[in-house]
């Protein structure tokens, strides 16, 4: 389940960056918290940053769904990003009843062998939110959609890799999240 986060494409002149990475095989592999998070509370910002490698796989999955839904329909769901048809990205941050308060989508990308970063920040407060991918601006149909509105983030579970029927498929790596910071 582990790789080497080596080769990738976004920079030149050879490999600046090695570290674990795990592969989601598509199937069953996710990593649940199992419960709430420590002094968990509600709020306006995030950040959620990681490395990608696109592999074969479905659209529609999951990267990194954080609750205890089990789809991204469900309005259990509070806080995903979603690997949308033709590999595009969607991201939904929801409040505590379980409307839509931030959606962002993104291009699609290529399932081309290379790692690439993403990294997409908001501030409800300012209705401010960005998405990057490999350094550069990507926001696409009319996104973002943003309600100044606190996100919910008192949930009983939080796991990456997707639940149920919706298991990940590509490899990712240095995944980092904050519900309490805004770029």
């Amino acid at each position: 389940m582990v790789t080497n986060l080596t080769g990738f494409g976004v920079f030149s002149g050879g490999d600046l960056l090695t570290c674990d990475a795990a592969l989601y095989d598509g199937t069953n592999d996710s990593v649940a918290r199992g419960a709430d998070w420590t002094n968990s509370a509600d709020g306006k910002s995030g950040i959620i940053s990681f490395w990608f490698l696109m592999t074969a796989g479905s659209d529609g999955e999951e990267m990194w769904p954080y609750d205890s839904g089990t789809s991204a329909t469900s309005t259990a769901n509070r806080v995903y990003v979603q690997r949308q048809t033709g590999n595009a990205f969607f991201i939904v941050g929801k409040n505590a009843s379980g409307s839509a308060i931030l959606e962002i989508n993104s291009s699609a990308y290529a399932v081309d062998s290379n790692w690439h970063h993403f990294i997409a920040s908001w501030n409800l407060a300012g209705t401010e939110a960005w998405l990057y991918v490999d350094g550069v601006e990507d926001q696409q149909n009319g996104s973002p959609t943003i309600t100044d509105d606190d996100m919910d983030h008192t949930v009983a579970e939080h796991w990456i890799g997707g639940p149920g029927g919706h298991a990940m498929n590509m490899a990712m790596a240095e995944f980092y999240f904050n519900i309490d910071t805004y770029l």
